[in-house]
């Protein structure tokens, strides 16, 4: 209109030719290099700033194709970048942005015209990593506006020219970006300006938006549009790594749900369509390892990605999710699986690397994914079985790597049974079954035990559940599949939780098993866990050190002891005098520590762990475990029940039936046991200290006794030790206590049984046993010294002696009818009234040092001791009327001439104080009570009976016999009626009535402390 006035009224044709004149003049103006002059410039960039105002205004007089050849000549004449400067080209790009968001190019026809020039101009910048941030704005608004066109016309064209003109300068900015991006990361802690979590989040909302208007036919023409299979590899390269690096960097906030999930359907429909393209590009002869590599990987990382864990969505959102896009991890495996299948011989390529990776994804919580993934690796076995004739690769690596999944929360006991059900079926019709059916057992055990321990890791779960399950995986890895490193792993984790419990002992029993690993040689060795890269022969030493430094701290001195020596030869060949100085001084105090200080001995608990709740490695096993210090068997009891809450205490010691170990409950059976040294022969050395035998009693232990008393026959109300015998039960250890735990499976179990008149033997035995250590212990005493054991030990003979204790032996032994009915104990017998005598003299010699050691408060005790002493060896002259002849040195006594009698020990005296007898087991006795102890009280009342069965309530029986803990004390079982009550018996055990009495001596040990023993009715 204004043309027309202005002209008056000249025709539409020449105003039409004027247009044209006019953008063939900014056309030129904006064509010529501005480097030379500023004021053509600003010219430039004034016109860039205006012009795109103007089309609006000539879409009524043009046609719209018009319009857009007038904006495409203009945006055509623009110099390229490198002709540019910076401030050019911001303005240039503006321009194309005002350009994109006018509403012509919301027109198909003007989108068609302009978007190769558009493309042309973004394309330049990319390729030079130029203005980014406005690139993508304007790349944003195209993707929008064609997106939106999408559900009215038929865009197919346009997306051809994006995917043509963007799809690879697309790629390869992200690669740059992303690398960029990750190298500021790690070399200042801080991004360059171009390499924000914007720009980054910005191109990677291009590629999508470019390969979700992808169709079908799009794909095709990308895939065969290729020039050489080179071009296409280094295409399928660059798409699978920008993938992979979306999946790996944070890209998009974590909330940003919708996100996440519209961009992992965008990546498994591109991976479908390229595909095919691998496999009959890549495959057969034309194999590329790198291509199927890095193929696998992007499944990998896709499957295992975070936001595609829906068992971990709400069940609304989860089945929101399926819905719309189903479970995308089900078909990324499908994809997998099939690739791997199209493999062929090539999947050797692939083992051991990939054999972690798809192990990962096999263990997803998805019961599709895992029937998918797991015949995977029977594909492995087969392969490398027919290339190699074995498998050990594939063993390795899934043995390696399965322990760090578990480890990390993988897995769990459904995958466990599938995994060996599916592999099992499978190798069924191998040739190599046999080997491959026992790899596919031993991974299901090691899983097995690798759930355990991951359970009690993670749980509050006490530590000695942890270190029970850590033992029992450490030794799997050791005995079953001989996996050094990954045994030498768990030795240390195992010392790290002996160490936070202060089981110095323990911790330095663990080292040791390392250190038995390491040979003196100066072999190099790499870094490994806390260790630097050094010699074999510094490793060693170094851990010899620490291994001393923590026997040190629990005081088992005689286990550093071998271990000084051994370094001190070490540094004796090598001439370091000044380190020889060391390790003796250290091996000198140690043997000054045996001798000086004092050590608590602690007690042993056999523990049954029945019922299927249990964990594996406890499940229906026995152990012995060795107690804390101050620990008896109530307060043990305790602690397991602290341990185990939901467990119940079983009220009996027989063996459980099948009812109770297949029962889904936890059940606990727990009773004190006796301990058997390796090395009885010091304990019988009069010669050695007590200290040094205390040791020896309670450590390098590996076999435990206990006794169950029950009645036989006809029981003798009167006399029940006629028909009293002992089910004696010997545990054997998988290893000796103390050791890496402080308990060890039961390996092997022994019974036997004793008859009444065997235990009589063994019970005297001991009891004489134990006086004459106590003898030897105090002979050369101090006047008036702490004499208690002595005193205690001594009352504890003789007043039972005086109330009936032998006299029950000999009524039960000694008469008439027991000799015609049992001649076979002929021998027995009299080997019985030896003992009674040797104890007779024993107690003789035992008085006469008590005589001069005792202090003179405890007179009034010594006197009653020698008046009972009397009273015991008169009621003997009845049935030994010999006895006088046959000790000559113990005359009948008086109080008065007891002390001439024994109180210079002869040699006669000595060689009988000494004299070892053949049923003796140790010498030495440690809180042992005798069979002929006795209280004699007014004050003991009567309880009543519980009726006369023929065997004994076994568990009450126990819970309350002597504590003994060595081999030289024998259990007094003999003096038991048939069942009854004990103060000292735990909450475990049933309350019972009994007709026994009990007596509260004390131990004769020097842990103090009562304990409590139990004695006939009428001692």
């Amino acid at each position: 209109m204004l043309f027309a006035r202005s002209t008056g009224g000249l025709d539409e044709e020449q105003f039409r030719c004027s247009i044209h004149e006019l953008f063939q003049s900014m056309r030129f103006v904006l064509s010529l290099d501005t480097r030379s002059s500023d004021t053509l410039l600003f010219t430039q960039a004034a016109l860039l700033s205006s012009f795109p105002a103007i089309f609006e205004e000539l879409l009524p007089m043009f046609s719209v194709a018009e319009v857009a050849e007038f904006l495409r000549g203009t945006l055509s004449s623009l110099p390229s970048t490198l002709h540019l400067g910076q401030s050019m080209d911001v303005v240039k790009l503006q321009s194309i942005g005002r350009t994109v968001d006018c509403r012509l190019f919301t027109y198909p026809e003007a989108r068609r015209i302009l978007l190769p020039v558009v493309l042309h101009h973004i394309h330049l910048h990319l390729r030079q990593q130029k203005e980014l941030l406005v690139c993508s704005g304007i790349l944003s608004s195209i993707f929008s506006i064609i997106k939106n066109s999408s559900t009215e016309v038929d865009v197919g064209e346009e997306v051809q020219m994006l995917q043509e003109s963007l799809l690879d300068v697309l790629l390869q900015t992200l690669l740059i970006i992303m690398s960029k991006s990750q190298a500021q990361e790690a070399a200042r802690g801080q991004r360059c300006p171009q390499c924000t979590a914007e720009i980054t989040g910005e191109y990677v909302s291009c590629l999508l938006s470019l390969l979700r208007l992808m169709s079908d036919t799009h794909y095709q023409h990308l895939l065969h549009n290729f020039q050489s299979k080179e071009e296409l590899k280094e295409f399928l390269l660059k798409i699978f790594c920008v993938f992979r690096n979306l999946l790996k960097l944070s890209v998009f906030p974590p909330d940003w749900t919708v996100m996440r999930l519209l961009a992992s359907n965008i990546i498994v429909t591109t991976v479908q369509y390229v595909s095919p393209a691998v496999h009959k590009n890549f495959c057969e002869a034309d194999f590329d390892f790198k291509v199927w590599n890095s193929y696998f990987s992007l499944a990998v990382l896709f499957i295992n990605q975070p936001s595609l864990q829906l068992e971990n969505f709400a069940g609304a959102k989860r089945r929101r999710i399926l819905d719309k896009y189903g479970d995308m991890r089900v078909m990324m495996t499908y994809e997998l699986f099939n690739m791997w299948q199209n493999l062929g011989e090539h999947k050797y390529h692939f083992i051991p690397g990939m054999i972690g990776p798809f192990l990962g994804v096999s263990l997803v919580p998805q019961p599709e994914v895992r029937n998918i993934m797991i015949p995977i690796f029977h594909d492995m076995m087969d392969c490398e079985q027919r290339r190699n004739g074995n498998f050990k690769q594939v063993e390795a690596e899934l043995i390696d790597k399965l322990d760090t999944l578990v480890s990390e929360g993988k897995g769990d006991e459904n995958y466990r049974e599938l995994f060996s059900l599916l592999l099992l079926e499978k190798i069924e019709q191998e040739t190599w079954r046999e080997p491959g059916a026992s790899f596919v057992t031993s991974v299901t055990r090691l899983m097995e035990r690798l759930l355990d321990y991951r359970d009690c890791m993670k749980g509050e779960e006490t530590e000695n559940k942890k270190v029970g399950c850590t033992v029992n995986l450490m030794n799997f890895y050791k005995s079953e599949i001989n996996k050094e490193e990954m045994y030498i792993r768990y030795i240390h984790k195992l010392c790290d939780m002996h160490l936070q419990t202060e089981s110095y002992t323990e911790a330095a029993f663990t080292l040791l098993l390392y250190w038995e690993l390491l040979q003196w040689e100066e072999r190099p060795l790499r870094e490994f866990l806390h260790y630097p890269a050094q010699s074999e022969w510094q490793r060693k030493e170094g851990l010899s050190r620490k291994i001393l430094q923590y026997f040190n701290k629990g005081k088992c001195w005689e286990y550093g002891i071998p271990l000084c020596r051994e370094l001190a030869t070490q540094y004796e060949k090598l001439y370091d005098y000044q380190s020889l100085s060391w390790i003796l001084k250290i091996e000198a105090s140690y043997y000054d520590h045996v001798m000086d200080q004092q050590r608590l001995e602690p007690e042993f608990f056999r523990v049954g762990f029945y019922g299927k709740k249990f964990p594996f490695f406890l499940r229906n096993k026995e152990f012995v475990c060795r107690g804390h210090d101050y620990e008896r068997l109530e307060a043990f009891q305790q602690r397991m029940l602290n341990e185990f809450p939901q467990a119940i205490a079983m009220q009996h010691l027989n063996h459980p039936d099948d009812t109770i170990l297949q029962s889904d409950s936890q059940y606990l059976q727990i009773y004190a046991v006796t301990p058997l040294p390796d090395t009885p022969q010091i304990l019988q050395m009069d010669h050695v200290a007590e200290r040094i035998k205390s040791f020896y009693r309670v450590n390098n232990v590996r076999r435990f006794r206990y006794d169950r008393p029950f009645h036989r026959g006809t029981r003798d109300k009167d006399n029940e030790f006629k028909s009293l015998w002992i089910e004696r039960s010997t545990l054997t250890l998988s290893h000796s206590l103390p050791g890496i735990s402080c308990w060890f499976e039961v390996q092997k179990r022994e019974l036997v049984e004793v008859s009444p008149l065997e235990n009589a033997l063994q019970v005297l035995s001991n009891k004489t046993q134990e006086l004459r250590a106590l003898i030897t212990q105090y002979q050369h005493h101090t006047l008036h010294g702490n004499i208690n054991l002595l005193s205690m030990c001594l009352n504890g003979v003789i007043d039972a002696a005086v109330n009936g204790g032998i006299t029950r032996y000999q009524e039960a032994f000694f008469d008439k009818d027991y000799i015609t009915q049992h001649p076979e104990d002929v021998d027995k017998i009299s080997q019985l009234k030896e003992l009674m005598q040797e104890q007779v003299h024993v107690l003789g010699v035992g008085l006469a040092v008590h005589e001069r050691c005792v202090h003179p408060e405890m007179r009034p005790l010594h006197k009653k001791l020698v008046d009972q002493f009397q009273v015991m060896r008169s009621s003997l002259y009845q049935e030994f009327p010999t006895l006088e002849k046959m000790n000559i040195s113990c005359p009948p006594l008086s109080r008065s001439n007891i002390l001439l009698s024994h109180g210079a020990m002869n040699n006669d005296s000595m060689r009988l104080l000494h004299r070892h007898s053949p049923l003796v087991v140790l010498s030495a006795v440690r809180h042992s009570s005798s069979s002929l102890s006795s209280h004699a009280s007014s004050d003991t009342g009567t309880t009543p009976t519980a009726g006369d069965s023929e065997t004994e309530d076994p568990y009450t029986m126990q819970m309350l016999l002597p504590h003994s803990l060595h081999a030289g004390s024998i259990t007094n079982v003999s003096a038991l009626s048939s069942s009854y009550t004990s103060p000292s018996s735990s909450s475990l055990s049933s309350t019972h009535s009994a007709p026994l009495q009990l007596v509260n001596s004390a131990p004769s040990s020097t842990r103090g402390g009562e304990q409590w023993y139990l004695v006939g009715r009428t001692f």
